[in-house]
Order: C-alpha cells, then structure tokens, then sequence
C-alpha cells in the first residue's frame, strides 16, 4: 500500500522575502521570495539582499539598486502591488485593481452593434 503525506497539519510554511528598489524613482524593480526548508536554512539579511541582486532581471542595470527589507507584519500576497507611499520610507501594499474580463465585450463594442 502506498501511503500519501498531507500537508495540513503542518505549520505555516517559512517565507523570507525583501524588495530590489531603485533609489532614485523609488520604484520596486523585483521582488525576491526564498522558502527555508526548516528553521536551520533561513537567511542572513545580508544573504537575501545578495540572493535578491543576483536574481534581478536581466537587462536591467545592478548599480546603485537598493535592497528594503519589509516589516515582519507585511505579507508577500498575490495580486498585490509593493512600494512607497510619497515620502515615506516604509514598504507598503496596495491590491491591484480588477482588470475588465476581455473574453466578453465592452459596452462599447455591444452598443456599436
């Protein structure tokens, strides 16, 4: 017989993540997510910062890039934007707005008929 893990009884899964920020239009330019198998492999700031730089994407310019760690309270989310609110210095979150179904036509395209 074969036997299946499940994963529900398990603790919540350990996430490490810090955003690549470009100082001078203060824009995030990659988010970099690392998942530790146990408490024993999560990283250093100094380690993420360098995991984060290295995986920033191609044909971008590296230097002068700045790595922000987030507070511990702010969660990575899907479908969610990260940056700074004018003049602040804290990383924020803001949902991304809904984007209109194009599989279906606009009123404007049904109007025109």
């Amino acid at each position: 017989m074969t036997e299946i893990a499940s994963t529900d009884e398990r603790e919540e899964r350990i996430s490490q993540w810090c955003a690549v920020v470009d100082p001078k239009s203060r824009k995030v330019v990659h988010i970099h997510q690392f998942f530790p198998i146990d408490q024993s492999e999560v990283l250093t700031a100094d380690e993420l910062a360098r995991q984060a730089l290295e995986h920033v994407p191609s044909g971008r310019k590296r230097d002068g890039l700045t790595v922000v760690h987030p507070d511990a309270a702010l969660k990575l989310e899907p479908r969610t934007l990260y940056g700074f609110e004018k003049g602040g210095q804290e990383l924020v979150a803001r949902p991304m707005k809904q984007r209109r179904d194009r599989s279906r036509p606009s009123r404007r395209d049904r109007s025109a008929d």
